[in-house]
C-alpha cells in the first residue's frame, strides 16, 4: 500500500517566480557604474577607470567601449576579472597630452 504525502506549500505565483529568477541574476551579474551617477571631474587624477566610466568619458555605450577595448582600440590593463584604462593612455588618446 502506497502512502500519499501532502505538501502543505502552496505553489507559488508567477511574481514570486520572476521575483527569484531576477534576484538570482542580480548575484550572478553585479551591477555596473549607475548610469545616471555623474563622472567625477577629477578622473584624470586616477592612473586607471573602469571601461563603462571610460564609456561615459568618450561619449559611447558601455558595450561600444568593451568592443574597442576588445579590438585593441582603446588600451587597457587586465587584473584578475578587471578590465581597466590607463588614464594617461586615454588622455594621449584624446589629444590632451
Amino acid at each position: 500500500m502506497q502512502q500519499v504525502v501532502e505538501l502543505a506549500t502552496p505553489a507559488a505565483s508567477s511574481e514570486d517566480l520572476a521575483s527569484e529568477v531576477l534576484s538570482r541574476e542580480a548575484r550572478r551579474f553585479p551591477a555596473s557604474p549607475d548610469p545616471n551617477e555623474v563622472l567625477p571631474e577629477d578622473w584624470r587624477e586616477h592612473p586607471t577607470i573602469t571601461v563603462p566610466h571610460t564609456a561615459r568619458v568618450l561619449g559611447v555605450s558601455r558595450n561600444r567601449a568593451y568592443e574597442s577595448a576588445r579590438l585593441g582600440e582603446l588600451p587597457t590593463i587586465r587584473l584578475g576579472a578587471r578590465l581597466l584604462v590607463p588614464t594617461a593612455a586615454l588622455r594621449r588618446l584624446l589629444g590632451e597630452i
